[in-house]
């Protein structure tokens, strides 16, 4: 959850109202920048998206040598340079038919004959690839022909900071290449090795059929040309995988999954009960959810050994039989072996942290030194105690049970009379921490006034709540069935899930069988 959150971007609330679906579509220029399925369902689909993986973002800003190092290079190979103060004498020199302009980062540079933009492109990206001639590694190019379009056509080079890159192969030199949104829409770059040698198999075929044809041969059989026609390519993708999200990445089997359930567990992992830290001890967090009992999953993608999920563990792996066993399992239901519940199977537990003052704002400060956390009130012979469930400093005992109407706390005012507070929640809960924040730094005579308590509520499964597998496949726990009437294998295994097989073909479940 915390690592998507700071990888989302949203278009705005404005969006979302409108009745029109072109802002929620994916551009070109978003494939390996925006995961197109890790966004939600409902009214923010497709406004809310998240970054790929593999997109990083440059937040440095362009040393003065990359900027200068770029336009040494340009001049070498030929640059016509624009100089403002001689501009009329550039313009007069620039002609619209033959030139094309070149722009760093929005500042004219000065322009080229559009038969020489190819090789410059190539010097530039080569440089790039091999860090020759100080051309920095995040410099993006874009060149644009006139076989764009309506586009501008130029040289456009990017060295600022806010901007997207991600890695590819650059076939030409086999290192790799940073490129940005806007430069990938003029590249060839193939997502699969077998796609782009299919592709040249099919353009080197193609000539040999021309050349045939051109001495007067028999061409041979004509093949059947693809959807798309083959390309050139000059870049391949690192793995088809890193146009994703990194938790669309922990889906294992996406390829066999629907795109609507792969959406689905993107969501389905945001609220599991996980592992969301491991300074318990030193946290005060408002609310939590852990689980108790986390397990390794048996069956892992690459992302997941890569952001080593191990040691923040998101759920535990379980013994599942799809058969059609009980009524209470029709559909989206599911049942579970009690015996497996009793051994702590999916038990988790909420921390509440609770945050008291000793003293009450209504009184002035020198009334509220006065005030403190104490349960004992007089000394000697005449010491009371306020109440018998809690300890001398006026705190329960950790690990105390608390229910409805129990001791919480107690705290003497500055007249020297106990309170005890008691505990008003209808659900019981477990004293895990209590921490006294006092002012004993600042001065020695300063009193604990701040308590902060740390709550335990068990979350153990109960009938109604849900439970998901790792495809976005989710369900209610509809009843405890004894370890005894379970299914069992030859063997004497009993699962600890049963699961009704109708939930699988609606959805095209293959990957879960998988």
């Amino acid at each position: 959850r915390y690592s998507s959150h700071f990888a989302s971007v949203h278009r705005g609330q404005y969006f979302a109202e409108m009745k029109t679906t072109t802002v929620r579509k994916l551009l070109p220029e978003t494939w390996g920048f925006l995961c197109p399925v890790h966004t939600p369902d409902g009214s923010p689909c497709g406004l809310l998206n998240h970054l790929a993986a593999a997109a990083r973002t440059v937040v440095k800003r362009p040393s003065f040598d990359g900027t200068k190092a770029v336009t040494a290079l340009l001049v070498a190979l030929g640059l016509n340079v624009f100089e403002p103060t001689s501009k009329y004498n550039a313009m007069l020199r620039f002609n619209r038919t033959k030139h094309a302009w070149v722009m760093l980062d929005g500042r004219p540079l000065g322009f080229f004959e559009y038969t020489r933009m190819p090789h410059v492109e190539d010097k530039l990206r080569e440089c790039k690839v091999l860090a020759q001639h100080g051309i920095p590694a995040e410099l993006e190019v874009v060149s644009i022909s006139k076989r764009s379009g309506r586009l501008y056509p130029g040289l456009f080079l990017f060295l600022g900071p806010g901007r997207l890159v991600r890695a590819v192969k650059c076939l030409r030199t086999g290192k790799i290449e940073m490129i940005g949104p806007l430069e990938q829409l003029f590249m060839n770059i193939s997502v699969l090795k077998e796609e782009r040698d299919k592709a040249h198999a099919m353009l080197q075929d193609k000539g040999h059929r021309a050349s045939k044809e051109a001495a007067g041969g028999d061409a041979g059989e004509v093949q059947e040309l693809p959807e798309q026609l083959p390309l050139r390519f000059a870049h391949e993708e690192l793995e088809p995988t890193r146009m994703l999200s990194l938790l669309a990445c922990l889906t294992p089997f996406s390829n066999h999954n629907q795109s609507p359930r792969n959406m689905y567990q993107c969501q389905m992992l945001k609220q599991t009960m996980g592992t969301p830290y491991h300074n318990h001890v030193y946290r005060t967090d408002n609310k939590v959810f852990r689980i108790l009992n986390p397990q390794k999953p048996m069956v892992r993608t690459k992302m997941y050994d890569a952001v080593n999920g191990d040691s923040h563990p998101i759920g535990t792996n379980a013994v599942v039989a799809v058969i059609t066993y009980t009524g209470y399992d029709m559909e989206d239901a599911m049942l579970i072996n009690k015996g497996s519940y009793e051994r702590g199977f999916a038990h988790g537990a909420v921390y509440k942290t609770k945050i008291i003052e000793a003293a009450s704002n209504r009184i002035n400060s020198d009334q509220a030194r006065k005030c403190r956390f104490c349960n004992v009130t007089g000394q000697g012979k005449t010491a009371k105690r306020a109440s018998d469930a809690l300890e001398d400093d006026g705190l329960p005992a950790i690990g105390t049970y608390l229910t409805k109407g129990a001791a919480l706390y107690c705290i003497v005012d500055q007249t020297g009379r106990p309170k005890v507070t008691t505990y008003h929640d209808e659900e019981p809960c477990y004293v895990e921490q209590a921490i006294l924040v006092d002012g004993a730094t600042l001065d020695p005579n300063a009193p604990c006034q701040r308590l902060m308590l740390k709550l335990r509520y068990q979350r153990n499964p109960v009938v109604g709540d849900k439970f998901s597998s790792r495809h976005g496949q989710k369900g209610v726990m509809s009843l405890l069935w004894p370890s005894e009437d379970m299914p069992f294998t030859d063997a004497g295994i009993t699962p600890d899930i049963l699961f009704n097989p109708h939930g699988f073909p609606p959805r095209g479940a293959t990957r879960m069988l998988l």
